[in-house]
């Protein structure tokens, strides 16, 4: 498996059906964590299944955020999301 961390991804199941997240982690091979920086944040990722994910195909660079801590990953996620989102339909 390809490490997918920073990239964006949208939610085509469950209660968050339709918002955007970020992934921040790999639990198993099914699993995926995801943060959007508002509901889930880094200090308490959600975990979600790989086949209720849709990839974009978009990225935000994660590599430093991840070591910063969790309340400057929360922001780096929020401006990005809303910049990327901003910037093109996915």
């Amino acid at each position: 498996m390809i490490d997918p961390r920073g990239q964006i991804v949208e939610s085509t199941a469950g209660r968050d059906k339709t918002r955007y997240f970020v992934i921040v982690g790999v639990c198993d091979e099914a699993h995926v964590y995801i943060v959007d920086g508002v509901t889930h944040k880094a200090c308490r990722p959600k975990k979600k299944k790989l086949k209720h994910l849709r990839f974009c195909g978009k990225q935000l660079d994660m590599d430093k955020e991840l070591e910063g801590g969790a309340g400057t990953l929360d922001a780096y996620v929020r401006k990005g999301l809303a910049a990327i989102l901003r910037q093109s339909e996915i």
